[in-house]
């Protein structure tokens, strides 16, 4: 990759850049639900708005935040409406159905690992239930007093597509083929200039130790088969490829031009991989950059792709508007326009009216440089890898007309309830806590908007229903506390995420499926047991002490002509071994003291059920057996001290402690 990175400093369109992009997503997702034809004109709704329009319904002219009615009057009814799931301000999960026909339950909190049976079970139901759920679901509206929009169902076909686009590149390219950036929930980039620009022996395929099993081969086998039907007709794909502005470019270009042809090859395989397995349809964009190849994917919509040649792309951004561009639809756009003459609105204006002075000199010069390269086709920025990026805040929040106390408690509860329930399966799969959770508001005095945070410490009770009281009334007394009276925006944001203690108290959440109920597949009372047996308490301190022959070796001088039966008649050595023989005697006391303890703290496990009680309560024991022995040791050791009123050598002190002089 480095080597790439290089090549690219030098040449600023030797990369292969491909943007796809989800047709409609939301809307898509509902079609394939309920088993509708995409050609059936659809339109998402959110409280009687509509929230995402597929292009079927848009020939009516329907677009995106039109009411229900106008969309009923547009199209003459035939345009379908389907409201987005909803959670009901009395914590049950609806999903726009009467009827107990969908088998959701928590979409939001899958687990990778059934990410497939989650999929399934969400969009695949028979044909019978998807009828059903259509005539339940069909044109029925609801209103925004009912709860808040939940969008769990879209996030999991995001994932679903995301990890089948993996999949796929990783079986045709390889690990090292390709890199592979999350943009959005509908949307990612992929750099595939490895892949395109090498000859596959840089490729990680194969590595490690078992790098000649039969699987490895066949992974092998099988990149190497998708570049060979690339290099046996290098323009079947460009069949299926919109080429932009194809007048002006050479699409025979020796090596630039044969990397974007592949790269189409590339897309056309992965659109055709989703679609076949998932239904979903896909606009793709190839070209040098991730710039270019967003502009492109607009030309390649709806279910297409569309490539953008080097000598192309100055009439590309000729024709393209300054909000149309990636990173120029803010305010940055806007300051960029605002130094264009009357009528000039186009990258291409850019290029031909600002110097790299101005634009630096206005902006900045970090931006003053990126714009002065963007409007000239030369956009340096890397697909970066998201594969192992987790999001630094979970967030959940509801607007309202305006709301004050104590009717805000039950949407603070819903929303406690919502957040509770994302970071629960967010700490399943990475393993991860929040240390903090902001509370968000907004107030509308005198017709101003006012927002404001506050930031408190995430609940860390074991009990679902327990955090979410604690959030709720801590919520309540520094919002109370504040002198807040209404409000028309509220939300919770999770953040300053940790990783989960595998032990303690902070390890708060349950890996079962109950909530709160504080299940486990290990007992307490085991898990002691085993803790136990691990431990350095007592019996470690007796099976690791060396025996009464071995302590007579060793103390013995080597130099010394002491024989076995002197020691063995001498005093001192008898009274050693009687001081073994308390020793011998206190072990068997101790052990039946501690087989006592056990007992009692298996029964308060038991009772408890606290696996942090358990544990300090086997702490405090472990450490009163040990005292105790201890406590002995120090006794017998102060009665076998010798004293002496006149200085004696090491190698008399040795001699003075067996023979008695």
């Amino acid at each position: 990759m480095r080597a790439m990175r290089d090549i690219e400093m030098d040449n600023p369109h030797r990369r292969v850049v491909l943007l796809l992009d989800m047709d409609c997503f939301y809307a898509q997702c509902e079609s394939i639900r309920l088993g509708l034809d995409q050609k059936i004109p659809l339109a998402l709704i959110q409280w009687r708005s509509a929230l995402a329009v597929n292009y079927p319904a848009r020939e009516f002219g329907i677009k995106r935040g039109d009411s229900f009615e106008d969309i009923r009057e547009k199209s003459q009814g035939r345009c379908v409406c389907i409201h987005l799931p909803v959670t009901l301000v009395d914590q049950t999960n609806h999903s726009s159905v009467a009827e107990p026909v969908s088998p959701q339950k928590d979409v939001g909190a899958f687990d990778p690992a059934s990410l497939v049976d989650s999929y399934n079970a969400e969009f695949n139901q028979p044909k019978e239930v998807r009828e059903r759920m259509y005539k339940s679901e069909k044109n029925k509206m609801r209103h925004q007093s009912e709860g808040k929009a939940n969008l769990n169902r879209y996030r999991l076909a995001s994932a679903r597509i995301f990890r089948l686009i993996d999949e796929t590149l990783r079986r045709l390219l390889g690990r090292g083929g390709y890199v592979l950036e999350r943009a959005s929930i509908d949307e990612l980039f992929i750099d595939v200039t490895p892949f395109c620009y090498g000859n596959g022996a840089d490729l990680k395929v194969g590595e490690g130790p078992d790098r000649a099993s039969p699987t490895k081969e066949k992974e092998r086998a099988e990149i190497a088969a998708f570049r060979s039907a690339f290099e046996r007709d290098p323009y079947k794909a460009m069949e299926e490829t919109n080429v932009c502005h194809s007048q002006d470019v050479d699409t025979n270009e020796k090596e630039v031009g044969r990397a974007l042809r592949l790269g189409c090859h590339i897309s056309l395989a992965v659109r055709q991989a989703v679609f076949q397995e998932l239904s979903f349809t896909l606009s793709a964009g190839i070209s040098t950059s991730k710039l270019v190849s967003k502009l492109a994917s607009s030309h390649g919509k709806p279910a297409g792709q569309a490539v953008v040649f080097p000598g192309a792309i100055v009439k590309l951004l000729a024709e393209t508007k300054i909000p149309k561009a990636r990173l120029l639809g803010g305010k940055l756009g806007k300051r960029v326009a605002a130094m264009l003459p009357d009528c000039e609105d186009t990258l291409g204006s850019i290029a031909r009216f600002l110097s790299l002075d101005a634009l630096t000199k206005t902006l900045g010069e970090e931006s003053g440089r990126w714009v002065f390269d963007a409007c000239r086709g030369i956009d340096h920025e890397e697909v970066r890898s998201t594969e192992n990026v987790l999001p630094k805040s979970i967030t959940a929040f509801k607007s309202f007309q305006k709301v004050c106390y104590p009717e805000l408690t039950k949407w603070t509860t819903l929303l406690a309830r919502d957040i509770m329930g994302r970071v629960e399966a967010d700490t399943a799969r990475h393993s991860r806590i929040p240390k903090s959770i902001t509370v968000g508001y907004t107030m509308q005095p005198g017709g101003s908007w006012i927002a404001k945070t506050v930031r408190l410490p995430f609940p860390k009770e074991k009990d679902f229903d327990t955090r979410v009281q604690r959030l709720v009334d801590g919520t309540r007394k520094v919002l109370t506390e504040r002198g807040q009276q209404s409000f028309i925006r509220i939300g919770f944001s999770a953040i300053d995420f940790v990783p989960r203690p595998r032990v303690g108290i902070d390890s708060f959440f349950t890996q079962g499926k109950d909530k709160g109920k504080g299940t486990s597949s290990r007992s307490t009372t085991r898990l002691v047991s085993d803790r136990l047996k691990k431990s350095h308490g007592i019996e470690c301190f007796f099976n690791k002490s060396p025996t009464l022959p071995e302590q007579r070796k060793k103390a013995l001088p080597p130099e010394t002509n002491i024989t076995r039966d002197q020691c063995d008649s001498n005093p001192v050595v008898n009274e050693i071994e009687k001081i073994n023989e308390k020793f011998a005697n206190s072990r068997s006391a101790d052990e039946e003291i501690a087989k006592q303890l056990q007992e009692s703290l298996d029964r308060k496990c038991a009772a408890a059920g606290d696996r942090d009680e358990a544990l300090a309560l086997e702490l405090q024991s472990r450490y009163d057996r040990e005292h105790e022995v201890l406590s002995q040791v120090e006794r017998h050791a102060a009665k076998r001290k010798i004293s002496s009123s006149g200085k004696k050598t090491k190698r008399s002190r040795k001699l003075d402690f067996f023979i008695k002089k």
